[in-house]
């Protein structure tokens, strides 16, 4: 990932009535590193403890860094960067510019290679980001030309070409850029949002939508994609998001089935506890032999699929009169055979998560559609 310029390319935003912090983010944006550091030292002198200003010293510093040449000076400042987003962090700074850079840079403050194990192109790359950097948008692009003539499939080039044609004001060349990256990965959220924020800056908020719907789908467990994606799509527009969430009155503690006595649907939900009750206990091994037990996505669709099936007999043969409202919504995901994305997209766990990629390879469409019908308002 190219962290210098992504801390660059989003902190650079138009200020009006500019705040402590806006106006330092406009200083780092204009490459004002000292006095941007000159600002930051002031704002801890006056307030040690705000997580803001020690988030954005995490920022001027790491900048700072990728200034100098000697690269044990380079990787001390990154320490210090490091160091300075985790105290923000430690405040209470929830920010996912910064929860990026935190994976970025190791603790020892070293890069090593960023983007290919190629030589010149890597040397290409390093040189373009200088030329970005300064805002010398053409150097730039010659730079990212001579990685790719060299690596022609390496994202980024194509990816940071794009954003300097932005820069330099050439909108169709750098869509052409970012729909190019999108065919190199299309398992990557970032040519799908940077293309999204330029149509939103044109005007055409649907076909943004669009491009912010895929890069949830292209990574739906990154903040980024959809705090600086649909959720600026969703402030630019005025239009609602709201994550449809269940919480079934049966669960599955340790080999208890736990059971609230007060819902209508008890009846039903009880084969919620017990379909995953037969799944660890027994269907796991079966179906992944071998592998250590782990909730999966299978394990949860038929769970749940249960549910609406024995709530459709009990209801035929009178026996339920009641209905609630998260039984209504997984029998209507169901129908519309949704419910496989519902579950990956809003209630993942780390054996879930695991089953997603699968699941995308044949049904990037099912997706799109569930964030459409059910997220976007």
């Amino acid at each position: 990932m190219r962290a210098k310029i992504l801390l660059l390319l989003l902190l650079i935003s138009p200020c009006f009535a500019q705040s402590r912090g806006e106006r330092i983010d406009q200083l780092i944006a204009e490459n004002q590193l000292q006095a941007a550091q000159k600002e930051v030292t002031a704002w801890l002198a006056a307030e040690p403890e705000n997580p803001e200003a020690h988030m954005r010293q995490g920022h001027v510093l790491y900048l700072m860094g990728e200034e100098v040449q000697d690269p044990a000076e380079a990787a001390r400042l990154r320490r210090e960067a490091r160091a300075s987003w985790l105290k923000a962090k430690q405040l209470g700074c929830r920010d996912a510019l910064m929860e990026q850079m935190l994976a970025v840079v190791p603790e020892d403050g070293s890069l090593g290679q960023r983007y290919s194990h190629n030589p010149e192109a890597e040397q290409a790359m390093l040189a373009g980001e200088r030329a970005f950097q300064h805002h010398q948008w053409e150097e730039a692009i010659v730079c990212y030309d001579r990685a790719l003539a060299v690596e022609p499939n390496l994202y980024e080039a194509v990816l940071f070409k794009g954003d300097a044609y932005l820069h330099q004001g050439s909108a169709d060349q750098a869509l052409a850029c970012y729909r190019e990256a999108v065919d190199l990965d299309p398992n990557r959220e970032t040519a799908f949002r940077y293309w999204g924020n330029t149509l939103l800056k044109q005007g055409d908020s649907q076909a943004a939508l669009d491009r912010y719907l895929e890069a949830i789908v292209a990574e739906p467990y990154s903040r980024v994609a959809w705090e600086r994606g649909l959720m600026r799509w969703s402030e630019a527009t005025g239009a609602d998001l709201r994550i449809p969430k269940i919480d079934p009155p049966t669960s599955l503690e340790g080999d208890n089935i736990q059971v609230d006595p007060d819902a209508p649907t008890m009846a039903a939900w009880l084969t919620y506890g017990l379909t995953r009750a037969v799944w660890k206990n027994e269907k796991f091994g079966r179906q992944y032999p071998g592998q250590p037990y782990r909730h999966s996505l299978a394990e949860e669709v038929e769970a749940l699929t249960s549910v609406v099936k024995v709530a459709d007999e009990l209801q035929a043969s009178g026996k339920l009169s009641a209905t609630d409202p998260d039984l209504e919504l997984v029998r209507e995901l169901h129908q519309k055979g949704l419910l496989e994305a519902f579950i990956l997209l809003t209630r993942p766990d780390r054996g879930i998560a695991l089953d997603y990629e699968d699941y995308r390879r044949a049904n990037r469409a099912r997706l799109v559609e569930f964030l459409r019908l059910y997220v976007v308002h």
